[in-house]
């Protein structure tokens, strides 16, 4: 059964996504992708998956009543984080930010049938137990404990830079106000943005 990954996602406001593209085009050198928020949109996922063609009709009807129901969160970032050549900017998980997640997951997994990532399914070994239990359940390694918030820059082709970007931490904290779903391409990224939910 053909498939496509999507991924409901909190979608920052314009002069964060700036300041994110900005940041990602000082990393160019690592010969990755850089965020333009044309073909690469800078974002925070909340729940990628992988469903069969169609799915996506039936997300989209559902996805306005649960995103009416949540409330904003406050999205303060941290440190790098560096994580097999992923370089991202790393957001305090809190409370707020669990509830979203949990919200949005309920109302979107059924729609995946069982369809699971070919990448999970051939790094399944390397992940941990918590992470393959989330696999099985919710077809994304990334939820509950294993869930860390964080908005990837770019992937390093080569050796991550001993030396990162300063990054002005006031510029990159928000309170999101929209939720979007994207289409999903290689390395996790944000290709095509379907459609915008504002909370």
């Amino acid at each position: 059964m053909p498939t496509e990954t999507l991924n409901v996602v909190i979608y920052p406001p314009k002069e964060v996504r700036e300041y994110a593209i900005g940041l990602s085009e000082s990393l160019k050198q690592c010969g990755g992708f850089v965020l333009d928020d044309v073909s690469f949109f800078p974002h925070i996922t909340l729940y990628l998956a992988e469903y069969p063609h169609g799915a996506i009709d039936e997300i989209r009807k559902v996805l306005p009543d649960v995103v009416s129901s949540l409330k904003t969160v406050l999205l303060e970032p941290k440190d790098y984080s560096i994580e097999s050549g992923y370089i991202a900017v790393g957001y305090e998980k809190t409370k707020e930010i669990e509830t979203m997640q949990i919200n949005i997951i309920p109302a979107c997994n059924h729609f995946r049938k069982g369809s699971l990532r070919l990448r999970d399914i051939e790094k399944m070994e390397s992940y941990d137990l918590a992470q393959r239990k989330n696999i099985d359940v919710y077809g994304f390694r990334s939820v509950g404990e294993s869930y860390h918030p964080h908005l990837t820059l770019t992937k390093s082709k080569g050796t991550v830079p001993a030396s990162l970007p300063p990054y002005d931490r006031d510029k990159l904290k928000f309170t999101s106000g929209t939720i979007a779903l994207m289409r999903v391409g290689e390395f996790g990224t944000g290709r095509e943005l379907i459609e915008e939910y504002s909370i």
